[in-house]
This record gives C-alpha cells, sequence and structure tokens, in this order.
C-alpha cells in the first residue's frame, strides 16, 4: 500500500529544505505531514530564532508556491499564535526564506560557514 499523497508531500518538502542536514543545524523535531497538504515541525526553545518562534509550517499552495507560518508557543500555555506568514515562495527560496524570517543567527552562520567551505578553492597536493 503506497503512502498518502500529503505525506509524499511532506517528505519532498523536508528534502527541499535540506533533509538531515536542516534537521542538524536547526534542531528541528515532532515532523508532521498535514493534508493541506504541507509539513509542520518545531524547533527548540533555546535557539534564539527572531520572534521566538519555535513552530513553523510549510504548505503547498495550488500554484505550486509555498506558504510558510511561523508560531510562537504563549507563555505558561499549550496555545500557539501566529506570528508571520508569507505567501508565493518557490522551491528554490524556501530555505532562504525561512533563514531570514524565522531562524536563529547560528543557524545563519552555519549555513554561511558551508557556503565558504564549499566556495573554497581546492589545496593542490
Amino acid at each position: 500500500m503506497s503512502e498518502p499523497y500529503y505525506m509524499e508531500i511532506a517528505k519532498t518538502i523536508l528534502s527541499q529544505l535540506g533533509g538531515n542536514r536542516f534537521i542538524t543545524m536547526t534542531g528541528a523535531k515532532h515532523f508532521v505531514g498535514l493534508t493541506e497538504p504541507g509539513l509542520q515541525f518545531d524547533l527548540p526553545t533555546d535557539t534564539g530564532a527572531i520572534n521566538k518562534v519555535t513552530r513553523l509550517r510549510v504548505i503547498l499552495d495550488p500554484c505550486d508556491t509555498y506558504t510558510v507560518i511561523s508560531f510562537r508557543k504563549k507563555r505558561g500555555q499549550q496555545e500557539y499564535i501566529e506570528v508571520t506568514q508569507q505567501s508565493g515562495i518557490y522551491c528554490d527560496m524556501l530555505l532562504s526564506n525561512m533563514q531570514n524570517v524565522v531562524l536563529s543567527l547560528v543557524f545563519k552562520m552555519s549555513l554561511n560557514l558551508r557556503i565558504k567551505i564549499i566556495l573554497s578553492p581546492c589545496r593542490k597536493r
């Protein structure tokens, strides 16, 4: 029996974010495939994320773009409140959008480091 369609979309979104590298760099956890369709996951509370964001929801729109919604937890409660919502994001812009809008400075630094390593010239032996 094949997976439901929305689970395939959730896996595709995660791979577009970078898969295991994204999980390692951000500490993201509690991944949920949404029937809307999309992907939802939580970020650690100690990441220093902008606006204290602790939950992200990435939804695939009918026009083949994404809507990224960020949430933070209300103090002392289990409810989440919406912080930002951005629509019309293409798959190649997804990771950079999350970096600029939501994720912490530590994540930005690790992305810059990775880019510098990739772009650095190889040593000749």
